[in-house]
């Protein structure tokens, strides 16, 4: 008997299906778990999304698949996880025809991108470390360009913690080096990003929106203000002069710069951001990982800053 169709691959008949329960089949790329439960055949992927135990070892009750590695339970027929830390399963579309189980055994995500999107938000917003491992990587095998998951992430930190943290701190300063790192500690810069932006967020009141000051002030007396919040560390005061300013446009970019960098210098600057990443267990790429040779006393007179690596801390100084 001929396939149905080429992507369809026979699993056995329906009558052995039956009697077994469960079969096992070769799918393109991993095995393929089908099931015969109350009258129905369901296939997905036999690996649990989790941690890639096999589902075959696992129980099937009122229509509710459990992984006894760790107790991941799935809705049989969708696939869908009831437990956010696990991920949905993967499910094939299956045929009978004339008393044979055909399955499709190829399955993606119909937009692999748009998933692994919504599975980065779930990661952030219930602090789950494997969540956002995983995400980070769909994404980037999907090819979402590096700039959009640090920008999810950002908006996330910024929306969800009334406040810059340190995890903000250490996305800024692994986003910077971005551009020099190689492929795989791009995909590692990316998570530990993420992951410290969610530790951050998590059980944080989230961010409260603030208004521009109803009145009119020149540009002279908002620069005056605006240097006074910074020097001081007034957050709100500061956040407040500077949506007057943007909403008559009287304090120029350069200004916004300069209020930003308070008055520390540059070393000093970049010698507080290595410590807070050190202390977070953030362990900066080594200067000839990065293309460069050095960083020290010969970098210094430099008109770009030195290396990429004192590059990448001093606009992340600069930015704080």
């Amino acid at each position: 008997m001929q396939a149905p169709n080429t992507e369809f691959s026979r699993a056995g008949s329906l009558e052995e299906l039956r009697a077994k329960g469960r079969i096992v089949m070769h799918g393109h790329h991993r095995p393929i778990l089908v099931i015969y439960d109350r009258g129905r055949v369901v296939a997905l992927d036999n690996r649990c999304p989790h941690m890639g135990f096999p589902l075959e070892r696992g129980s099937v009750e009122d229509g509710i698949l459990t992984c006894h590695w760790h107790h991941a339970r799935f809705a049989l027929e969708s696939g869908c996880t009831f437990d956010l830390w696990a991920d949905d399963v993967p499910v094939c579309p299956v045929e009978v025809r004339d008393g044979e189980v055909w399955v499709k055994t190829e399955f993606a995500h119909a937009d692999p991108a748009r998933h692994w999107e919504q599975r980065l938000a779930d990661g952030l917003a219930h602090d789950l470390s494997l969540v956002i491992a995983k995400a980070v990587q769909g994404q980037l095998a999907a090819e979402v360009p590096r700039a959009d998951i640090v920008r999810q992430v950002a908006l996330f930190g910024a929306r969800n913690r009334d406040g810059w943290g340190v995890g903000l701190t250490i996305l800024t300063a692994l986003a910077n080096l971005l551009p020099v790192l190689p492929e795989e500690e791009a995909y590692l810069a990316l998570f530990h990003g993420g992951r410290h932006v969610a530790a951050d967020c998590d059980g944080a009141a989230p961010r409260r929106e603030r208004a521009a000051l109803g009145s009119r002030l020149d540009a002279a007396v908002l620069k005056r203000w605006l240097g006074r919040w910074v020097a001081v560390r007034h957050r709100e005061a500061a956040e407040r002069t500077m949506l007057t300013g943007n909403r008559g446009r009287a304090l120029s970019s350069r200004t916004r710069r300069i209020a930003s960098r308070g008055r520390d210098g540059a070393g000093v600057r970049r010698q507080r951001t290595l410590a807070r990443l050190h202390q977070q267990g953030i362990r900066m790429p080594r200067p000839d990982r990065l293309g460069a040779r050095g960083g020290g006393a010969a970098d210094r007179g430099r008109p770009d800053g030195g290396s990429p690596r004192c590059r990448g801390i001093n606009r992340l100084a600069a930015a704080r």
